[in-house]
């Protein structure tokens, strides 16, 4: 359904430039598709990881997150731009990203995220990347940026 969406957006909006798309009422219920199935996707995905952090794998937790729909709002014929915001991402989102209390890596690796695009493209990589791994040679590493991004991604779109 989503695609279908986007692709009439894209169709209907031909002549248009993207920012004038973007303020289409079109544009405005496609947006609102995609963040919410990200949206319900990412408390899954964090609930999932709270659930059974303890008690499971690395590897199992790797089989059990879900990216249906992350994987379907990259495939969108319409930019992620459209979609998300690209402006600076909330403070609240921010100092989530960058807070004191977390491994100092996390702070290295999202210094670079300025905007929802950014963290929606971050969060989408490190979960393709992480199945790739696991069905490559089945080894994951730790789930903990992940997660965090996914909190974090959550925060974003919880704020707009």
């Amino acid at each position: 359904m989503l695609e279908a969406l986007a692709t009439n957006l894209v169709v209907s909006c031909f002549d248009k430039t993207w920012s004038q798309i973007s303020k289409t009422q079109e544009a405005s219920l496609v947006r609102c598709a995609a963040r919410d199935r990200l949206q319900r996707e990412l408390r899954l995905n964090l609930e999932v990881w709270k659930l059974t952090r303890r008690s499971a794998s690395s590897e199992q937790l790797a089989e059990l997150l879900s990216m249906d729909a992350f994987d379907e709002v990259m495939s969108l014929s319409a930019p992620l731009k459209v979609l998300f915001l690209k402006n600076a991402l909330s403070a609240k989102a921010i100092e989530y990203l960058l807070r004191d209390n977390i491994d100092k890596r996390f702070k290295k690796w999202s210094a670079n995220i300025n905007n929802e695009v950014e963290l929606v493209e971050r969060t989408w990589y490190r979960l393709r990347v992480l199945k790739v791994r696991r069905k490559i040679n089945g080894s994951v590493g730790s789930l903990a940026y992940l997660m965090h991004l996914h909190e974090a991604l959550d925060i974003a779109l919880k704020g707009k």
